[in-house]
């Protein structure tokens, strides 16, 4: 399969393209390919390999990966993170053996709940494919890490916020994941430029953040998840800043809606709804008059 995939002069690139080969040989009849390394490095074990610009011919679930999805069914898994997403196809094969296993795992009438499926970014195919891709999804990850590896370098920061606002407007979940505090794999603080990026993807309208290295092999996990949380407390200061100011000017059934504020109440959560669905109205515009709750309580 490597054979028929790559051609002579393309790249081959180890652990995020921190080793890079380029690839001189291809014999089809040992299935072998030559390369020569071009820059030096450690090879750590069960890193990844990348093969950038090529169309991979592969299965969208392996043997492994059907086995680890019957087991998150069985362990009640709210998601899973599907990776190297490439087509809607992928997305659908990996659905339709989950919906499978939700049917094998039903007991005395009581058929578990699918986990939704959060596809993973992580080629230039993806990228192409994403329109179709995003449609069939319960949720993105913009995985950076393969992704910049896949694509140029140069064109993963446009790539991210083209997937993060058209989640936004399909109203689909984005995690943004990867290298987000990696100078904190070695030292206990992060660099201006990672607090940066975490902000920023907050700002332009990410759900959730991720760390990967910085928790799963760094040598400072717990500072790392506490510099995260400092950074994402102080950009929702800000996007509710940004929404107070807003909406100081918008009026809904002839009222301020700025008299209407989520109180620190034991009700907080449905306070949160009903702001939403009174700032909702009146940003898009719609002629509402009035907005109408069912309760069951009365309260």
């Amino acid at each position: 399969s490597l054979c028929s995939t790559v051609q002579v002069g393309g790249w081959v690139l180890l652990d995020d393209g921190l080793i890079a080969l380029e690839v001189t040989a291809i014999d089809h009849g040992s299935s072998s390919v030559t390369t020569i390394a071009r820059n030096s490095g450690p090879i750590k074990p069960r890193k990844g390999v990348n093969l950038p610009g090529a169309v991979l011919d592969l299965p969208a679930l392996t043997d492994k990966d059907k086995a680890d999805l019957k087991w998150a069914v069985q362990e009640g898994a709210d998601f899973v993170a599907a990776s190297f997403i490439r087509s809607a196809a992928n997305v659908r094969s990996c659905v339709a053996h989950l919906e499978r296993c939700c049917d094998e795992a039903e007991s005395d009438g009581i058929r578990p709940l699918r986990p939704l499926v959060i596809s993973k970014i992580e080629s230039e195919e993806g990228v192409d494919n994403f329109d179709e891709i995003l449609e069939e999804s319960d949720g993105i990850m913009v995985a950076r890490g393969d992704l910049g590896v896949e694509i140029p370098f140069e064109k993963v920061f446009a790539a991210q916020k083209m997937m993060v606002s058209k989640c936004n407007e399909a109203g689909k979940p984005v995690i943004v994941a990867t290298q987000m505090l990696d100078s904190m794999m070695r030292q206990p603080r992060p660099t201006r430029a990672e607090v940066t990026d975490v902000g920023t993807a907050v700002l332009d309208g990410a759900d959730a953040v991720m760390l990967s290295g910085e928790t799963a092999a760094g040598k400072y996990p717990i500072s790392s998840i506490n510099a995260m949380q400092s950074v994402l407390k102080e950009a929702d200061i800000i996007e509710d800043t940004k929404l107070r100011r807003r909406n100081r000017s918008l009026k809904f059934g002839g009222s301020d809606i700025n008299q209407y504020t989520v109180g620190e109440s034991v009700d907080a959560e449905l306070d949160a709804v009903a702001a939403g669905a009174v700032n909702t109205a009146a940003q898009r515009g719609l002629d509402i008059q009035c907005i109408v709750c069912i309760t069951m309580t009365g309260s």
